[in-house]
């Protein structure tokens, strides 16, 4: 099988989106989800990151469904984000953090806090 795609994953503001492109930039196919977070305080909000990489993860599914031979055809992966946040994950009691055997999975969801300042 020939790697003539280019998958790209973005995960906006209000919706998570896989879409695959071949190499001169057209679009095959197209999958998407609305992106999950809770609003509080003044402008900022709160996003479950496991919810986040699973919502993530199943546009990919969604998307293999739709465009035949997708992995075997991919010959890249880019990945974007929200320009207007920022997601840290830390050492919370329950989430994932680097140990020196690498990554440990958490037992409990985690959440990243994005804050926004408005004008």
């Amino acid at each position: 099988m020939t790697r003539d795609l280019i998958i790209g994953i973005d995960a906006g503001t209000s919706v998570l989106k896989s879409v695959a492109f071949t190499s001169d930039g057209a679009q095959v196919g197209m999958a998407s989800r609305p992106n999950s977070y809770a609003r509080f305080g003044r402008g900022c909000v709160e996003q479950d990151m496991l919810r986040t990489w699973h919502d993530a993860k199943q546009t990919l599914c969604d998307l293999a469904a739709i465009v035949p031979d997708l992995a075997s055809r991919a010959m890249g992966l880019a990945v974007t984000g929200q320009g207007d946040g920022c997601w840290l994950i830390s050492s919370w009691p329950g989430c994932s953090d680097i140990s020196p055997s690498g990554w440990r999975k958490p037992p409990t969801p985690c959440t990243a806090r994005i804050g926004f300042i408005s004008s």
